[in-house]
């Protein structure tokens, strides 16, 4: 279970570790195996995602949203189970653009044209990324990591879209989500690889803290991809 260090951050909390969580006001406190009661308050928290194992009492669960804090549930090798994200505060045309996109070939085909342009902009990054890495990283991502990274980088897209309205639940709005995600995933493995490279069987929590040392500059990307279509999004609405 572990938090990032900036003012809005995910806490990862492994529920076969987990003893007991609750509310106490408006800070979560939560009690795992072996270790003293840790407490997090919600106006820190932006998600909260529980990981192999739901816990037993999900009293504090509508708290949590009303408290805008999203919760996540992930299964096994990064299995998204499903989510609960607090509201969007302000309107988005990417909702409607997402449902045009799935009518107008036309549109598709700028789409198309984008993804090549926003693509050639994060293997830039890659290959700097790799230039650093070089001779430096022995050892190829597991299956059960990459399958871990690309599922938390699922969960970190569906709550980023979220704040643009973009629901993973209806189809168009899905479609959108996933091309993004399939764009971002090169960027993700290499950086995982990277952030890993000392550990060549890691489990699930060395997955999640590899994930979160590079999860800022990863939301970094979706909120300029997204940014990006929402100012597009005019020329076709």
């Amino acid at each position: 279970m572990s938090t990032d260090t900036a003012i809005m951050a995910t806490l990862f909390i492994h529920g076969r570790q987990l003893q007991q969580w609750r509310l106490v006001g408006n800070t979560l406190s939560v009690r795992m195996q072996r270790r003293a009661e840790q407490l997090f308050p919600l106006s820190r928290l932006r998600r909260v995602i529980f990981i192999e194992r739901a816990p037993g009492d999900m009293r504090y669960l509508w708290k949590l949203l009303e408290m805008g804090v999203g919760v996540t549930f992930m299964g096994s090798r990064g299995r998204l189970i499903g989510a609960f994200n607090a509201p969007a505060i302000e309107s988005s045309p990417l909702p409607l653009l997402a449902e045009r996109l799935m009518h107008n070939s036309h549109l598709r085909d700028w789409l198309a044209d984008w993804q090549d342009d926003q693509v050639r902009h994060l293997e830039r990054d890659i290959t700097l990324q790799l230039r650093e890495q070089a001779g430096r990283c022995r050892h190829s991502l597991s299956e059960d990591a990459r399958d871990w990274l690309d599922g938390l980088t699922g969960a970190l897209l569906n709550d980023v879209a979220a704040e643009y309205q973009l629901d993973s639940a209806q189809r168009p709005a899905r479609c959108l989500i996933t091309t993004l995600h399939r764009m971002l995933l090169p960027w993700v493995m290499v950086q995982g690889r990277w952030w890993l490279r000392h550990r060549p069987a890691p489990d699930v929590q060395q997955c999640c803290q590899a994930f979160e040392a590079f999860s800022e500059g990863l939301e970094n990307h979706m909120q300029r991809l997204l940014l990006q279509l929402e100012l597009r999004a005019d020329e076709w609405l």
